[in-house]
């Protein structure tokens, strides 16, 4: 629980504005004596250091969709606590021909913090507030632009920033609508922060729900010449410049929108589908975090398509990423009628250093559109790449114990709209990760992931896009790769062919001070499991090195056999067992095992220590009503499968014995026509 001391103390005895207002005079402590909805008319203003607890109550402030809930003044301090806070609005004002005055932004739909301000939040719930940037004006030559949106629910200028256990939902910040048409170019505004902006100071958010928040750019009618509609930047969190630590939260479904773009416009920027950092010398940590279905889509636009950057994480500085899950997100590219724009890292894009450690990265995916066809332009553009299923680097990356499982690279396909010009497909580049920067990786996991080349013109077939680096494109060097376990990862050409290069590694010629070393590949088709040259390549088991010699690789599953990461496990008389160059072998691996065990260090992520268990959690069910687990174990052992409906509390429910390939499958449920346990394992008996 957050703590701040107040001044003096008051009651709220009876739920209505006036008598909230009334005891917040003064600051201090307020507490309340009753519970209900406080509906009002306008904003508190909050004017010394203030507590606010609704702790024992249940108490929701409304804005009711016309006013702004808190105004915080400069260098004040304010901390709410048990408090739910709905449908607040702050709206900029709109831009004015006749004094020529330009359009303001919309700030903090729930809370506004001035100047040297202090933001403490503690077990409170933000749900349904709204910025809207004012709107842009004039339609001869002098031209007003629209108004920004910044912080659908909290707006934090310059100050201090702390959330704890706290949820946000359907918040919103929108750029104001762009005006008539106009004869000058010009920006129209950003959407910035669907529920929280913060530029400046110090933010701190600690198990905080962010879900199905939005931010907008703005909008634009027509125009003679070509503005650029507004961007959309961090579709829950704008991190400016500020120092950011986000521990234990989750982003579900959040979401940012370039404004739309009409005939003679151009798209905005999009970055962070749910966060964007700043540029900065400050310093951001997230760690303990899952980012989900977040969706960041590039700008579409009539003269200037823009890149899709980051479906869960945009950052523009240094910053560490640990013990994170990345699951389904996603990341599009922009088109125009002249040139389409890339969807780069469809879980992260990061232009500055970075570090990830101990992360998964699972089903994320980074999508080209469809070329668009103009009667007007002589070749219309293809579609448009997909760079980087999961992760897009353009900063030095280091990448440590984290685990990359069915992630996609998608090129766009073709224009296939009758009496158009003919485009083909964009290229698929790095299924799981594309690297334009120095990275270095070292006890990961990649596996079945695809790079697929984009789809030609339909009618045509002309000019296939190409799949290359299933898992892992470079487009520069240097990089290192250690220990490293890259298993059945695709790329896939169209019906009318393109080239598939590197199921596993592709690597640009440029690429320079490539090396790979103690790394398992097997099993990446087609394509084969590297396209490019490594000056260094020492110990390392491949496909084609395991069938000249008529050795199986004898690996397990993709599964859990400890530590914070899923592993591909090694089976006993697998030809990596022992077989690395231990100089070169970092201390643990993916799980944090030591190594070496035995005589020398195994290949891959994975440290072979018999006998190993998995402890393999199952939340699917078959159609007859069964739940499948797969579990590599020690061929003809026996194992207890074991039941929970919570993950708590775990019962024994039967003794099956490990067949040759593994599989375990476990029936409760299917024969008496009652639902089946929810999870499952694998113990020792």
């Amino acid at each position: 629980m957050l703590t701040a001391s107040g001044i003096a103390a008051a009651q709220v005895d009876s739920c209505t504005e006036e008598a909230l207002a009334t005891a917040l005079l003064g600051g201090g402590t307020v507490t309340f004596g009753c519970s209900g909805t406080i509906l009002l008319e306008q904003p508190l203003k909050i004017e010394a250091d203030t507590v606010i607890d609704g702790s024992g109550q249940q108490v929701v402030l409304d804005g009711g969709g016309r006013v702004r809930i808190f105004e915080v003044q400069d260098a004040t301090r304010l901390e709410l606590r048990q408090l739910t806070l709905v449908n607040g609005f702050h709206a900029g004002a709109d831009a004015n021909p006749e004094t020529g005055e330009a359009a303001s932004d919309g700030m903090g739909g729930a809370v506004w913090v001035g100047d040297g301000g202090h933001l403490l939040v503690s077990e409170c719930v933000f749900e349904g507030h709204q910025v809207r940037g004012g709107a842009g004006a004039g339609a001869s030559v002098a031209r007003l632009s629209a108004g920004g949106a910044r912080g659908g629910a909290i707006h934090v200028g310059n100050g201090t920033l702390h959330i704890e256990d706290s949820v946000f939902s359907e918040n919103q910040a929108d750029g104001g609508d762009g005006g008539g048409q106009g004869l000058t170019p010009h920006e129209t505004a950003s959407g910035r922060g669907g529920a929280v902006y913060h530029d400046l100071g110090e933010s701190r958010m600690v198990r905080t729900r962010f879900v199905n928040n939005r931010a907008q750019g703005s909008l634009l009618t027509e125009a003679l010449v070509s503005p650029r509609n507004g961007s959309a930047y961090g579709g829950a969190l704008y991190a400016g410049a500020a120092d950011l630590l986000l521990d234990g939260c989750q982003f579900l479904s959040n979401r940012v929108n370039v404004g739309s773009a009409p005939r003679n416009t151009g798209a905005g920027e999009a970055a962070g589908g749910a966060v964007y950092i700043g540029a900065g010398p400050s310093e951001a940590l997230i760690r303990e975090s899952t980012f989900e279905s977040n969706v960041c889509p590039g700008g579409r636009g009539w003269d200037l398509a823009t890149e899709g950057r980051g479906g869960a994480i945009a950052s523009l500085r240094s910053w560490q990423c640990r013990l994170s899950m990345f699951l389904s997100n996603r990341v599009e590219g922009g088109m125009s009628i002249s040139a389409g724009a890339p969807g780069k890292g469809g879980a992260i894009w990061s232009a500055a250093p970075m570090a990830i450690e101990d992360c998964t990265f699972l089903d994320n995916s980074a999508v080209g559109v469809m070329g668009q066809g103009s009667m007007a332009v002589g070749d219309a553009p293809d579609g448009s790449e997909a760079l980087g299923g999961a992760v897009f680097v353009e900063g030095a990356t280091w990448i440590r114990g984290s685990a990359f499982a069915r992630n996609q690279a998608v090129g766009g396909p073709g224009n296939s709209v009758p009496g158009f010009p003919n485009s083909g497909g964009g290229d698929g580049l790095g299924g799981a990760v594309f690297g334009a920067a120095p990275l270095a990786m070292w006890n990961c996991t990649l596996i079945g992931n695809e790079a697929f080349a984009g789809q030609p013109d339909a009618f045509l077939g002309q000019n296939p896009g190409n799949a290359r680096g299933g898992a892992i494109h470079l487009a520069a060097g240097p990089f290192g790769g250690t220990n490293l376990t890259l298993v059945g990862n695709r790329v896939v050409a169209t019906d009318a062919g393109g080239t598939v290069e590197g199921a596993g590694f592709h690597m640009m010629p440029d690429v320079t001070q490539a090396s790979l070393i103690n790394t398992i590949l097997f099993g990446n088709e087609p394509g084969g499991d590297w396209v490019g040259t490594f000056e260094t390549f020492r110990s390392n088991l491949t496909t084609a090195g395991l069938a000249t010699d008529g050795v199986e690789p004898r690996l397990g599953t993709f599964g859990d056999y400890g530590g914070p990461t899923w592993t591909v496990s090694l089976l006993e008389g697998s030809p990596a067992i022992d077989a690395g160059e231990s100089l070169s072998c970092p201390e643990t691996d993916q799980r944090g095992v030591m190594r070496p065990v035995g005589a020398g260090c195994d290949l891959g992520a994975f440290e072979f220590t018999a006998p190993y268990l998995a402890n393999t959690l199952v939340a699917e069910r078959k159609a007859d009503g069964r739940m499948q687990v797969v579990f590599a174990g020690e061929p003809d052992q026996d194992f207890v499968v074991e039941t929970s409906t919570d993950l708590v509390e775990w019962r024994a429910a039967s003794t099956n014995q490990v067949n040759a390939v593994g599989l375990l499958v476990f029936g409760e449920g299917r024969d008496s026509g009652q639902p089946g346990p929810t999870f499952l394992r694998v113990a020792r008996p």
